[in-house]
């Protein structure tokens, strides 16, 4: 068992829109909601490698509501969600 500790994982939102137009009204085609963060990466690497770790962290934060799953194949995920990283994807140039 491999297990990956991390002090400051994160909310991650990734929303992707076919085109990004300034000064209009822009709607996500797709978004993805999860984990982040070092420890929680290393634990989806690690999965990806064929290894079973377990992703641990602490509760807290006005977000504590929200607890993802965590990284798929991960069997215990417990993490902080004061922290929140929004990616936004442009499928097509920036008009």
């Amino acid at each position: 068992m491999i297990l990956c500790i991390g002090t400051t994982p994160a909310a991650q939102r990734v929303m992707v829109f076919h085109r990004l137009t300034l000064d209009a009204v822009n709607r996500a085609t797709t978004t993805l909601d999860g984990a982040a963060g070092k420890s929680v990466n290393v634990a989806k690497v690690l999965q990806a490698l064929g290894e079973h770790p377990v992703a641990a962290g602490f509760l807290g934060g006005d977000r504590g509501e929200l607890r993802p799953r965590g990284p798929a194949g991960a069997r215990k995920f417990s993490w902080p969600v004061n922290i929140f990283c929004l990616s936004i994807l442009a499928q097509s140039p920036m008009v």
